[in-house]
């Protein structure tokens, strides 16, 4: 009976494993990513910051409102270039309409990068977006119950682990792809505006972190 007992927890347990691989849940540990590369709160803003139009540092945050009609931008940070990535930070939207989207991109680098976004309405997408072939949702537009709707604050999180993309908001894993295209590259904090007015943000938080590189060992002769 004990040896059935302990043959059922193996079987069980392995299955649990198997389970947990093929979402690719164990892809990822919090301490995969120990390098705090960027902790940036804008009291005193890293210099490196880019600010395109509708960009400001004020109010103790980064500030977002598009002023060009169907366009999406982002203000990188241009003093690291990531390959693996753990990339967070709080958003806040202020004002404009709920279904424009804001959020996290990553890996970018000519006009190329990874996101996730979301929505006042309550939703959010992830993929990727090539300057050639434009966006390409992986996980298209979706309502999530993690995200608080409207004028409310999101804590929006994408990591970059090798082949893996995957989000978060407010600590609650939202969904993840596998992809290969692009291997390195900028963070950045991003808000679009549709054909009417733009919606309005404010980015505060920021948090950055990546692997240690790992030493080369010399083989001895």
């Amino acid at each position: 009976m004990l040896s059935q007992i302990l043959k059922n927890t193996v079987n069980i347990a392995l299955l649990f494993s198997l389970n947990a691989c093929a979402s690719g849940s164990l892809l990822l540990n919090r301490d995969d990513f120990p390098k705090i590369v960027l902790q940036e709160s804008f009291t005193s803003p890293s210099k490196f910051w880019g600010i395109p139009p509708g960009t400001a540092m004020k109010n103790g945050g980064l500030f977002r409102k598009e002023p060009t009609q169907k366009t999406l931008r982002s203000s990188l940070w241009y003093g690291h270039n990531f390959k693996e990535v753990d990339f967070s930070s709080n958003v806040s939207k202020i004002s404009g309409p709920d279904d424009v989207e804001f959020g996290l991109i990553a890996r970018y680098q000519n006009g190329n990068f990874y996101y996730l976004l979301i929505k006042g309405e309550g939703k959010f997408a992830m993929g990727k977006y090539s300057e050639t072939k434009g966006w390409e949702d992986k996980l298209s537009w979706q309502e999530s119950s993690a995200i608080k709707p409207r004028k409310n604050q999101n804590r929006l999180r994408i990591v970059c682990n090798e082949k893996m993309v995957m989000g978060w908001v407010n600590d609650r894993k939202v969904g993840e792809f596998e992809d290969s295209s692009y291997t390195s590259g900028q963070i950045g904090l991003a808000s679009a505006r549709g054909s009417g007015e733009a919606v309005a943000v404010y980015f505060d938080n920021v948090l950055a972190k990546e692997k240690p590189k790992t030493k080369k060992v010399k083989e001895k002769i």
